[in-house]
């Protein structure tokens, strides 16, 4: 059953990609390079349920390289964490690895490299609030080397109106700007950036 929705979730990632061809012109290349991530993430997760382990291959490095990116700027707020737009399931095993559970359906998409990190979004679901999303960065072996949660769903009163805790924009040159939504005039906001280490570093 594990293996079947694994099967569906790949199907599904390949028709986006070959859909995203319709919308502006993709490098052939690139969007090859993706199919046959995803395909090379199958067939290791087919593997995997036979019991058949592929030591040359890192299945990690082989689900990070299958995500779509997300393009920078971008802004993490209440529209964003309700589409998600082309995010994809995180395989149970990489789930483990990621210390999540799968009952919170977690959700990837990869951004842009920065110094050499690694970046994903993973969306968590928070029930019927909606999604939290985290900003995690991986070390060379695709292995997650820190996290920060950039965005809650569950709402706050500011006067007549609930909005989200929190919101987070992340720029191009990778200014990650998280607002916490205390009252209707107050925002308590933190600045961060990606450190040497590929830790998140308050500014």
């Amino acid at each position: 059953m594990r293996g079947e929705k694994l099967i569906a979730a790949m199907l599904v990632l390949m028709a986006v990609l070959l859909a995203a061809c319709g919308g502006k012109r993709q490098d052939p290349a690139d969007l090859q390079h993706k199919i046959d991530s995803v395909m090379a993430l199958d067939n290791l997760e087919r593997l995997r349920l036979q019991g058949i382990r592929v030591a040359e291959e890192n299945p990690l490095k082989a689900f990070y390289d299958s995500l779509l990116l997300q393009p920078l700027p971008v802004v993490c707020d209440e529209e964003y964490a309700t589409t998600l737009p082309r995010f994809v399931s995180v395989p149970d095993y990489v789930a483990d690895v990621l210390e999540v559970s799968g009952e919170q359906a977690p959700l990837a998409i990869a951004l842009p490299e920065s110094f050499g990190a690694k970046l994903i979004l993973i969306a968590l679901s928070q029930g019927y609030e909606g999604y939290s999303l985290w900003l995690y960065s991986l070390d060379d072996s695709y292995a997650p080397v820190d996290k920060l949660k950039i965005y809650s769903p569950l709402p706050v009163t500011l006067g007549t109106e609930k909005k989200p805790v929190s919101d987070c924009i992340i720029s191009r040159d990778y200014e990650i700007i998280v607002r916490e939504f205390l009252s209707v005039s107050k925002t308590n906001q933190q600045v961060y950036h990606v450190g040497d280490g590929r830790t998140f570093i308050k500014q």
